[in-house]
């Protein structure tokens, strides 16, 4: 506890505004399951409580949806703890999400009866929209709860955001050109992402350019994830572009499902919509980040981190040179 005292007045120096001290479950098979055997509440109280002594403006935190051994009745218990939490000031819902190298993958497939159906997940996200909006917190932008009296800019700007930056090992980041842009991550492991920083160089590993076309497709679902209506005008780009014919089928067949709506101000989630988020993004993603190149070098590493697949080692020189070329990005 000291250490956080000590780590949170030293950050607040560099402009920290929000602790991240996150929880994911509070019954105790479940975070044993998932390595987090030592996370006890009241030990998550303090550390909330001691991030607000020392002036840090917001603390938010993370729960997840479908972890292996909870229940619809532990998962109630979670939502009613973390939601009288009075210093507790945005909480982020994660669904389960894993990737074939992760352990959880295994597990899913070895003993699904520990995880939570289908089904069970949906509910979970439906009552924690009603347990958290009596507690005072709203959903804006998707499965991110804030209470009213507490609307975090960086959160609530995804829509209009521009350059990101990713630092540390595995992070990934965006780089804004106006119409278009770079997407990039870092090495994924801490020797060479310190070799590369002590080097003076970015730590930078894989990247990709984002054209013109995926750039809108990356707005318009920072605007549907925050819950606004897509312009019009936004829409009809992408249906006359390139791959305009794709997007357009996939508009259609997602409104016949009510799972979005269209009308004068443009495209926006129905209240179903907002329920299957995930799988909207994944309908209407570019196919070609979805092929992989099963001759790279790294493709093990690649496959296990699920950044780019198809992207070259060749591409390694092209986030140095964006950077000369563009001096005032930063």
């Amino acid at each position: 506890m000291k250490h956080l005292l000590v780590l949170c007045s030293k950050k607040k120096k560099f402009g920290l505004t929000t602790a991240i001290i996150d929880i994911e479950a509070t019954n105790i098979k479940t975070l044993k399951n998932i390595c987090r055997g030592t996370t006890s509440s009241g030990g998550y109280s303090e550390l909330i409580e001691i991030a607000k002594e020392e002036g840090i403006e917001s603390v938010a935190s993370a729960l997840m949806t479908g972890l292996p051994y909870e229940s619809l009745n532990t998962f109630i218990d979670t939502l009613e703890f973390v939601s009288t939490i009075k210093n507790l000031d945005a909480i982020n819902l994660y669904p389960l999400m894993f990737k074939p190298s992760d352990a959880v993958f295994h597990q899913r497939r070895n003993d699904p009866s520990i995880f939570s159906t289908p089904k069970e997940k949906d509910l979970m996200m439906i009552l924690a929209k009603e347990i958290l909006g009596r507690a005072g917190f709203s959903e804006s932008p998707s499965h991110f709860y804030t209470k009213k009296s507490h609307i975090p800019k960086q959160q609530n700007s995804k829509a209009q955001s521009k350059t990101l930056l990713g630092l540390g090992p595995a992070s990934f980041g965006f780089i804004d050109m106006e119409s278009r842009g770079i997407q990039y991550m870092n090495y994924p492991d801490l020797d060479r992402y310190a070799l590369s920083v002590k080097s003076a160089k970015t730590g930078q590993w894989r990247n990709s350019l984002v054209d013109s076309r995926s750039y809108k497709v990356r707005r318009f679902i920072f605007l549907l994830n925050s819950f606004d209506s897509v312009p019009n005008e936004i829409v009809e780009e992408l249906k006359n572009g390139k791959e305009g014919k794709y997007f357009s089928d996939a508009l259609s067949s997602l409104i016949n499902l009510n799972l979005i709506n269209s009308n004068n101000q443009g495209i926006k989630l129905t209240e179903k919509g907002q329920l299957r988020n995930s799988e909207i993004i994944y309908f209407l993603c570019d196919r070609e980040f979805l092929s992989w190149n099963f001759n790279d070098s790294e493709y093990e590493l690649l496959k296990k981190y699920e950044f780019f697949p198809s992207i070259s080692k060749d591409n390694e020189v092209l986030f140095d040179k964006t950077l000369e070329q563009q001096p005032n990005l930063y």
